[in-house]
């Protein structure tokens, strides 16, 4: 669906992008307003070979050195990522001031924080289904280690191949959007996360 994206920001939305898409829309011409990264692993600056001086790059603190080095010529905006309970101590010893941003278990899930934060309110999504596809986790090359596919059956009967980790992040997203509480979502595609929010998960195999 990237013409759709094309279309929306050329009616003047702003993009997000996350992971492989800043890439991606770059080389159909589709410049993001904003890429969001949190992942500390060292071979993440693949995600941004194509850097623009358009985009301002929203950097977890916890992003690896790496990827800031990649990108000290461009705009970045660092933010502090909350995880778990300790990460408290970032802003209370290190970033006096700033706050924590509850991203939940994938940089999809915070750039929806993230959003909110900078007063986005009405957002559409693309590219995030929680599924796999013939095996693949993502459209384009992607770091990490594989993940073991796992089929979950919708309570509306139909299957999806995906791995436990986009089965959490399916989950989270309810969670994610019902705390924020004044969004309105559009999720474009089809795949677990859009059949999940159409009723309960009801079986994983």
């Amino acid at each position: 669906t990237w013409e759709k994206i094309r279309d929306t920001q050329k009616a003047g939305a702003k993009l997000m992008t996350t992971s492989g898409a800043h890439d991606f829309l770059v080389e159909r011409g589709v410049i993001p307003d904003f890429h969001a990264q949190c992942d500390p692993r060292p071979e993440k600056p693949q995600f941004v070979q194509k850097p623009q001086k358009e985009t301002t790059y929203l950097l977890a603190s916890v992003v690896h050195p790496d990827v800031y080095a990649h990108l000290k010529d461009y705009r970045i905006v660092q933010w502090h990522l909350q995880n778990k309970k300790t990460d408290i101590g970032v802003v209370k010893e290190l970033a006096t001031g700033d706050f924590l941003v509850i991203a939940g278990s994938t940089i999809g899930l915070g750039a929806i924080s993230l959003s909110r934060i900078m007063g986005y309110r009405d957002i559409e999504i693309h590219a995030m289904d929680s599924s796999n596809r013939s095996g693949e986790r993502h459209a384009g090359p992607h770091g990490g280690k594989f993940k073991k596919s796992m089929f979950v059956t919708a309570e509306s009967g139909r299957t999806f191949e995906t791995t436990a980790q986009m089965v959490s992040q399916a989950r989270e997203f309810s969670t994610l959007v019902w705390f924020i509480g004044d969004l309105k979502v559009t999720l474009w595609g089809d795949g677990l996360l859009q059949e999940m929010l159409r009723g309960k998960l009801s079986k994983a195999a």
